[in-house]
């Protein structure tokens, strides 16, 4: 069961991107095509460059990065000039990180199967995984609904610290043990706690990597699908990367021109960028004794980081050519890499990332890299039975709790405070308005300063009178723990921490209620092509939660 609700409706949706789902033609020029329009996918197949020369080692690095039966077979299919690369990627979370890394791999393998079926060619998902990106904070965290029901938030805290260190660098301590004790501790005591236990005990162990690790259960979660696996710090893939990485350096000042001038064009427009365009950046990273640090230039000179390290020109060039795997794209640059190692024919994108894209456009065509057609991920928010029923109970529809998050505690509280005391405040409130009227139009026929003096006073009134009702609601509402407790449960499953619960809660939230095979269920629920936020009810499941 599904319904929709519109991202206009939901706080935290740009209106670059509510344009791009709803009004392509605004923005149609910083995109290669409409996603939802069938002309935009048969213009594109056309374009798409196959390079033989770099397509032949890709394989073979993906071969070495793959062991899935599945992902084998459709690594094989790249080898043919009929099949397309169907691309998504994320950096590599604890335990997957926020559920919407397993909604952009299912969209991308669902498209895949669409587009197959629609067009007759082998289309294949390939996951990008960041493993260059060394914000570690934003990757460590793991928020998830405990076995009480309520949100429970724990990290990964090394012995060491890592600061600029790639994440496809850091190799689990013996921290790991203790995050997956607390984990395991916390989890529903039921028939899937001891397959989860298995599952998480042999992809995360003590000197495996947290890309490797990310790797291998995403591979596990979706066995059936074929998802090839693809690791960008392989020193032979950046080795094949290596003329892109030059044509970004020996061009650096022309790229950030022509960014500059589509920020303006995006800004000028009234979108807000997602990126800011850095005038002296080279749009590259260094990696240097296991950091990696942004590269800028100062009269001819390229600084790396903090004046940790100068190079001339040709010296630079020079590295790159003799030694790529020093090197990797920023957030402006990844795209191309990507699309020119790789058959792109889609990326599918976040919200966020939909932002980007419309930045990069411009270098796309300058470096002569076909730019895909950005597909939107699947956006959802789940809803089990239970918070059905409590919602049903309070008659609210679950999308009314997007514009009116204190709707359920108003509900609830308006149950237990009774139709006396309702009744009471509604009779008395209209008494003070009628005795405002009253008094307000008499001071007017005196003089208009009098009655605005009245106006305010009357306005401190029924302040205070709304103040007397809030202590009576809060009184209630301790009265009545249910009260609490409900609306704490459902804001966390709905709402974690105030945010969207595709954006915080991680898959084995889920996993822990209805086992692995929710997974595949959800593959089948989510509708790619919908324009719309997706409401999926877990009914089907309800025999096992």
């Amino acid at each position: 069961m599904r319904e929709y609700i519109e991202f206009s409706e939901i706080t935290g949706f740009s209106k670059l991107f509510i344009d791009y789902i709803k009004n392509f033609e605004k923005v149609s020029e910083f995109y290669s095509g409409d996603p939802f329009r069938e002309e935009s996918w048969e213009a594109i197949q056309n374009s798409i460059n196959n390079q033989p020369k770099v397509k032949n080692k890709l394989i073979k690095i993906l071969e070495k990065q793959n062991t899935n039966p599945k992902a084998v077979e459709n690594i094989k299919y790249l080898k043919g000039e009929d099949c397309f690369a169907i691309v998504t990627g994320q950096q590599p979370g604890i335990f997957t990180g926020p559920i919407y890394t397993i909604y952009k791999a299912l969209t991308a393998i669902k498209l895949s199967e669409s587009l197959k079926e629609k067009f007759g060619y082998n289309f294949v998902p390939v996951f990008w995984i960041e493993s260059n990106d060394h914000d570690f904070e934003e990757v460590k965290y793991v928020n998830f609904i405990n076995k009480n029901k309520s949100l429970s938030s724990i990290k990964y805290n090394p012995v060491s610290e890592f600061i600029n260190k790639p994440i496809g660098e850091i190799l689990f301590d013996g921290e790991i043990d203790n995050l997956l004790e607390i984990f395991y501790d916390q989890l529903n005591d039921n028939d899937f706690k001891p397959d989860i236990i298995e599952l998480l005990s042999k992809c995360y162990t003590k000197h495996t990597s947290i890309a490797c690790s990310f790797g291998m259960l995403m591979s596990i979660l979706l066995k059936e699908k074929g998802l090839i696996m693809l690791d960008p710090s392989d020193k032979e893939l950046k080795s094949l990367a290596a003329d892109i990485f030059l044509k970004i350096a020996e061009n650096w000042k022309e790229l950030n021109t022509i960014n500059i001038q589509n920020y303006s064009k995006l800004k000028e427009l009234g979108y807000k960028p997602e990126i800011k365009i850095r005038e002296n950046s080279l749009n590259l990273f260094y990696h240097i004794s296991g950091e990696r640090l942004p590269i800028s230039v100062d009269n001819n000179n390229f600084i790396i980081g903090n004046n940790k390290l100068k190079m001339k020109r040709q010296e630079l060039l020079d590295n790159i050519i003799e030694n790529p795997e020093n090197f990797s794209p920023n957030v402006l640059t990844r795209p191309i890499m990507q699309d020119f190692l790789l058959p792109t024919i889609s990326y599918v994108a976040g919200p966020t990332e939909i932002g980007y894209f419309s930045q990069v456009s411009e270098t796309y065509k300058f470096t002569e890299v076909k730019m895909p057609i950005i597909f939107p991920r699947v956006s959802a928010t789940l809803i089990n039975n239970k918070i059905k029923n409590i919602l049903k109970r309070s008659d609210i529809s679950p999308s009314r709790l997007f514009t009116e998050k204190d709707l359920l505690k108003d509900k609830l509280t308006e149950k237990f405070i009774g139709q006396e005391i309702t009744e009471l405040f509604n009779k008395n409130r209209k008494n003070i308005e009628e005795t405002h009227k009253e008094i307000s139009s008499a001071a007017e026929s005196v003089d208009i300063t009098l009655k605005h003096g009245v106006d305010k006073s009357f306005g401190k009134i029924f302040y205070q009178f709304s103040k007397i009702k809030d202590r009576f609601e809060k009184k209630i509402q301790e009265k009545h723990n249910i009260i609490k407790t409900q609306t704490e449960e459902t804001n966390d499953f709905l709402f974690p921490n105030g945010k969207i619960q595709e954006r915080k809660l991680n898959v084995f939230t889920f996993i822990s209620m209805y086992g692995v095979k929710f997974v595949l269920f959800l593959f089948k629920e989510i509708d790619i092509y919908s324009k719309s936020h997706q409401l999926i009810f877990l009914e089907k499941l309800l025999n096992k939660e």
